[in-house]
């Protein structure tokens, strides 16, 4: 796997920031074969980590070489796939006590991964490989994942009916890599992508069938089975039977053609050429509330369609490099839209307009001395936006027009997100063993998605307002990234990387501003204030630094006999990450809790305010024992050492994460002398039940988590 986040070629496309490259591993001409497994369970730990890893690889025909194979599975099971240090207190219906539970309930995760490659030469100048990559994953969700403002706190008393999530993904894949002459190859490519998700209730997950006329009925929906939206006399606690939780179901495939062509034309100039075709799939079914005769049902079925092709020259002299090239990338929803956003139902239908986009690369390297190396790159790089976000269901349309409901209407003419990016720094080798690098950089971007108001007025089909999915933001990140990098000397490896940098924009995510248009005080765009000046972005973490230490006993020539044995094949990583808060909008003090929660009103600038620093150190030590072919590694691996409490989340009226301020405010202090004595169905006052859902575990990072593991390689 190789990670590129700086400019990278016009090879790489729809993507702004980096590029993950995954090349699977191939079958060797000999038999080998690993095993591993990591477990929590011998350590006192609470959060249930089991991963068991196993793979295999050699000929397929004992001898032969030209036909070789690899496999490969991994089994997950995590009983708490995101613990915190705070755990969850919660009741039980025998002593009628709250029980403090260190491990987040409802929060277990089950997967499987299988891979498998065949490689293939009939000749020397050919190899034919065949792929797939496959997993599962169901996770029972303790946090919402359901796009409201629920978590597991308020869900904890009912989580029977919490989101249980499957994830499902498949790849198949093959490729033909061909050489033409000693200058010459080529590769053709041609793969299956699907993957699919669905959200739903715990106790409902398996109710609807496989088949398209029944998948998405209601039945098992209805209020008779799951009971009503019901809350305690507080309004705080979602209470047992209540089923307020979603059906959501979502995939996504593509059939896809990919080729090139590398040719070494010259001895300064090598040309690499290009193109890829995708035919999309996907289906989209929501219903909002599926407990309610008023369902939220988005449902739609499209094939959008996506192209490309790049060609790059790499220009190698004595002393200069210079990578050149320009990619084209071709988008198309492959829809009708409507002609009118103030008459979405009414207006004509017409077919959506394609994005089309031409970025220029080039990056230039040269030696200023025998031991520094100067860098620079620019480029315009284009991400598509999520091919969900361009569409949206007939019956769900109507109810944002026409019932006023607050929604988000999708945009089949969204264009790619464009973004130019500069680059330039220096490397430098102090010593045979010791190097640093230093690079600047620069990224602007535009055509950010957000949502823009569209008001009705009489006589068109919008009742009140509708927010559309626009191209209205854009942003801008800026910064310095410093890397000292040690080889191996005298036992001893490591790095430190240092990054300073800023995010700014007008918008973090793609529906920044819909809270800014649907609860807007008047009924006209003058009274929606949206965004138009930059502030920091939601991810601008102002810094980060890694530095990482590794110690390894390579040479034990003069040492002891028990010396040797007891440090050969043994070591230890230490890793330390550091990172600034991130920022967030302060506001008054307001009742954050409850199944029905109020909004804050900010008091300064958007994220104005930042979060405390997050620290973690982890260590990881081996020792490896050979008997004959086979190896035997056994080691430990601690994550967050100090068992710090890295805080994730505060509450934006007081900048604390067990502290909303309410309580303590007069409207507080109202609500606890206006309910009394009066008690909910766990025995709680108003204040105590609020204090405790005050203390939310999911505002917490992970605490330090133990883990032994084992390898075997043969």
């Amino acid at each position: 796997m190789v990670t590129i986040t700086g400019g990278y070629n016009a090879e790489y496309g729809r993507a702004n920031s980096g590029i993950v490259n995954v090349i699977t591993k191939e079958g060797g001409e000999k038999y080998s074969g690993t095993a591993e497994f990591v477990t929590d369970g011998v350590t006192g730990n609470k959060s249930g980590y089991n991963l068991g890893e196993i793979s295999l690889s050699g000929p397929v025909i004992p001898g032969y070489r030209g036909l070789r194979f690899f496999a490969a599975a991994a089994v997950r099971r995590f009983d708490d796939h995101a613990p915190s240090p705070i755990g969850v207190a919660l009741f039980d219906t025998t002593s009628k006590t709250f029980r403090q539970n260190d491990k987040l309930p409802h929060n277990d995760q089950k997967g499987e991964t299988f891979q498998a490659k065949l490689t293939y030469e009939p000749i020397k100048s050919v190899t034919v490989n065949l792929s797939y990559l496959g997993s599962k994953d169901v996770i029972n969700e303790f946090t919402m994942d359901d796009g409201r403002q629920f978590t597991g706190q308020f869900f904890k008393h009912n989580l029977d009916h919490a989101d249980r999530r499957r994830d499902r993904n498949h790849s198949f894949g093959g490729k033909i890599t061909g050489v033409l002459n000693a200058k010459t190859f080529f590769t053709l490519e041609s793969n299956y992508y699907k993957v699919s998700r669905r959200i739903t209730d715990a106790s409902l997950f398996s109710l609807s069938t496989d088949t398209a006329a029944t998948r998405y009925s209601l039945n098992g929906f209805d209020t008779a089975r799951n009971g009503p939206y019901r809350t305690d006399v507080f309004d705080l606690l979602i209470l047992p039977g209540a089923s307020p939780t979603r059906l959501l179901d979502r995939q996504s495939s593509y059939v896809g053609f990919k080729g090139t062509i590398t040719s070494q034309i010259s001895m300064h100039h090598e040309v690499k050429a290009g193109f890829e075709w995708q035919l999309h799939s996907i289906d989209y079914y929501n219903n909002g509330l599926p407990w309610s005769a008023n369902a939220r049902i988005n449902q739609f079925h499209k094939e959008p369609k996506i192209a490309a092709g790049f060609v790059q020259d790499k220009i190698e002299y004595e002393s200069l490099t210079i990578n050149a090239g320009l990619r084209w990338d071709y988008l198309n929803a492959n829809t009708q839209t409507y002609k009118d956003p103030k008459n979405p139902i009414s207006s004509p239908k017409i077919g959506n307009k394609t994005d089309s986009q031409l970025s220029p690369r080039l990056g230039i390297g040269f030696p200023i001395s025998d031991k520094t190396l100067f860098h620079l790159s620019y480029g315009r790089f284009f991400q598509p936006p999520d091919l969900f976000d361009l569409y949206i269901g007939d019956a769900r349309l109507r109810q944002i027009a026409i019932q006023g409901t607050p929604g988000i209407l999708g945009n089949p003419n969204l264009k790619s997100e464009k973004t130019s990016a500069y680059e330039v720094g220096f490397t430098r080798e102090v010593s045979d063993n010791t190097g640093f690098d230093i690079t600047a950089y620069f990224k602007d971007t535009a055509n950010l998605i957000n949502v823009t108001p569209v008001f009705g007025t009489p006589g068109t089909d919008i009742i009140n307002r509708l927010a559309l999915k626009s191209n209205a933001d854009f942003g801008t990140t800026r910064g310095v990234d410093i890397k000292f990098e040690r080889r191996r000397a005298h036992y001893i490896a490591g790095s430190l990387a240092y990054t300073l940098g800023y995010a700014t924009g007008t918008g973090s995510v793609a529906d920044d501003s819909f809270d800014q248009i649907f609860f807007a005080l008047g009924p006209s765009a003058a009274d929606v204030h949206l965004p138009k000046v930059s502030e920091p972005l939601s991810f601008d973490q102002r810094h980060t630094l890694v530095a990482n230490l590794d110690i390894r006993a390579d040479d034990l020539r003069g040492k002891s006999p028990l010396v040797r044995r007891l440090l050969a094949n043994a070591g230890a990583n230490i890793q330390f990450s550091a990172g600034s808060g991130l920022p967030y909008t302060p506001t008054n003090i307001f009742p954050a809790i409850g199944a029905s929660q109020a909004q804050g009103r900010p008091l300064g600038r958007p994220n104005s305010a930042r979060l405390p620093w997050q620290l973690q150190l982890d260590l990881k030590a081996n020792k490896a024992i050979r008997f004959g072919a086979a190896s035997f590694n056994i080691y430990l691996w601690v994550l967050n050492l100090t068992d710090r409490k890295n805080v994730l989340t505060v509450y934006s009226g007081t900048g604390r994460p067990d502290e909303d301020g309410f309580l303590a405010s007069p409207e507080g202090q109202a609500a606890i002398e206006a309910f009394g004595d009066t008690k909910n169905q766990f025995g709680q006052t108003f204040e105590q039940a609020y204090r405790d859902l005050m203390r939310d575990p999911t505002f917490y990072g992970p605490p330090r988590q133990i883990r032994v593991g084992f390898t075997v390689n043969y």
